[in-house]
């Protein structure tokens, strides 16, 4: 299955359009997400009638027509000895795990929609399908769009075996306008009123783009609710460290990348658990690093939400401040006045890591016209990311201790722990101030005293020290 799933993905983004992000190498979830958030968040023109249809599939792996999927790999020219591996793999099969064969089972839909309504006008472009896997978002632009698209839907199912599950089919009015017009049997679908949130792709927002307000808030309990549970399971250091990441964290890193803290939010996950935060003091840079990969899109990318937002942003800063977007991003200090609220925190995340642009004119720019770190052409990877903000930290000042005292004793069983403590917590900055005061030093540079050119963060200290992890 996966070497299948390896040869097939060479071809696949030139026979699977851009507004399927699924089993595609280099589509992410986000984009299809941040395509929604968009053109919700767009639609000031209380006149038009603009609807978003989230679209359910009764059991949409199961009720998959193998005969009917063989007929669209035939059709798509894939190779007869393909077709005939896919066939044995799936056709006698009660339970089927779509792998590479489900990259075509909703796509001659798609490509039908696409193909034969407006969809929503925004900015001067349009939205008219996005899909991940088998969840599927349409943008509806008038009531002809509606009734093309129940008919589209009647035709697929005739040939497919799908079958729309219309009852969990969500029908959002985007405009008021919208909520005015009744459509041809809307009332077989879920229609969801103006003070009711839908879920996207596993998160609550409003119909117009807005998430809760206590959306974070949750989020935190939530995960120290998790925290707690495992922590009274017996399981190994690996088996914490995965369940830490793909269980509790994860509800941090997806949220962030659509919804991200403000830097206040980010701040209270900071706090103590009797303050009500996380006690995770390397949070934030992951955090910052999360946004920054959207920064980049938005910035260099190519997709609907990115070119929809430049156009937003230009504009707010052109009514608000009458300067360019290059000229805000080249303004020292850069101010986020006039920036839509939504993107703050990312510009936020952009002043942090201290990047610059290079172009000489206004966006889209190139990869190469961002800068961090002096450094152009670098890999946006969250991963790398983290490791410049690392180093990006304020060097403290005045910090604490002489560098000529000696931690050999440090190692000795010997040795009275409690000394052994203060001691380590003095020299990360881990003493009440009372106690810090009397051991300052002016001379200390901030570098930590046994790794060379590394500050003596919180980070560096939890994550990398050579004398913590001995500890």
């Amino acid at each position: 299955m996966k070497i299948l799933a390896t040869r097939l993905n060479e071809v696949c983004k030139s026979i699977i359009p851009n507004h399927q992000q699924g089993f595609v190498t280099q589509r992410s979830i986000a984009d299809a997400a941040l395509d929604i958030l968009t053109t919700m968040r767009n639609q000031t023109d209380i006149t038009k009638q603009h609807w978003m249809l989230f679209v359910d599939q009764k059991k949409a792996f199961d009720r998959v027509d193998h005969t009917y999927l063989q007929t669209v790999l035939e059709k798509m020219n894939f190779d007869i000895r393909f077709r005939r591996v896919i066939e044995n793999l799936f056709s006698n099969q009660e339970a089927h795990i779509m792998d590479s064969g489900d990259i075509s089972t909703f796509e001659p839909l798609l490509k039908a929609i696409e193909n034969e309504i407006q969809g929503i006008p925004v900015q001067g472009h349009f939205f008219k399908t996005v899909a991940y896997a088998d969840d599927l978002t349409i943008g509806i632009g008038s009531p002809s769009d509606w009734n093309r698209v129940l008919e589209l839907f009647h035709i697929y199912e005739s040939a497919s075996n799908a079958k729309i599950n219309e009852s969990k089919t969500k029908l959002v009015p985007l405009t008021v306008m919208a909520r005015r017009v009744e459509l041809t049997k809307e009332k077989q679908f879920t229609k969801i009123a103006k003070q009711e949130a839908i879920t996207i792709l596993g998160y609550e927002i409003y119909s117009n783009g807005t998430h809760k307000k206590d959306l974070w808030t949750t989020v935190t309990t939530k995960i120290k609710n998790l925290t707690d549970k495992f922590s009274q399971r017996n399981l190994s250091f690996r088996g914490k460290i995965l369940v830490a990441n793909s269980l509790v964290l994860a509800r941090i890193w997806y949220a962030a990348y659509l919804l991200p803290p403000s830097r206040k939010q980010i701040l209270n996950l900071l706090l103590s658990y009797e303050h009500g935060g996380l006690q995770a003091p390397i949070v934030s840079n992951m955090l910052n690093a999360r946004m920054l990969t959207v920064w980049t899109r938005l910035t260099t990318g190519d997709c609907l939400w990115a070119k929809i937002e430049r156009n937003r942003i230009s504009s707010y800063l052109k009514q608000k401040r009458d300067i360019t977007v290059l000229q805000s991003l080249t303004s020292n200090p850069i101010k986020s006045k006039a920036w839509p609220t939504e993107w703050k925190p990312y510009l936020a995340a952009w002043k942090k890591i201290q990047g610059k642009i290079t172009a000489n004119h206004n966006w889209p720019w190139k990869i190469e016209d961002l800068k961090v770190d002096e450094k152009q052409n670098i890999d946006f990877t969250v991963k790398n990311l983290i490791g410049i903000l690392r180093k990006r930290t304020v060097a403290p000042t005045n910090t604490i201790l002489l560098t000529d005292i000696k931690m050999d004793w440090l190692f000795i069983k010997a040795n009275n722990n409690k000394k052994k403590d203060i001691l380590w917590r003095m020299y990360h900055k881990a003493l009440p101030l009372g106690y810090r005061l009397q051991h300052i030093s002016a001379t200390e540079s901030g570098k930590c005293l046994w790794c060379p050119e590394e500050l003596q963060t919180i980070e560096h200290f939890a994550l990398e020290c050579i004398i913590s992890k001995k500890i």
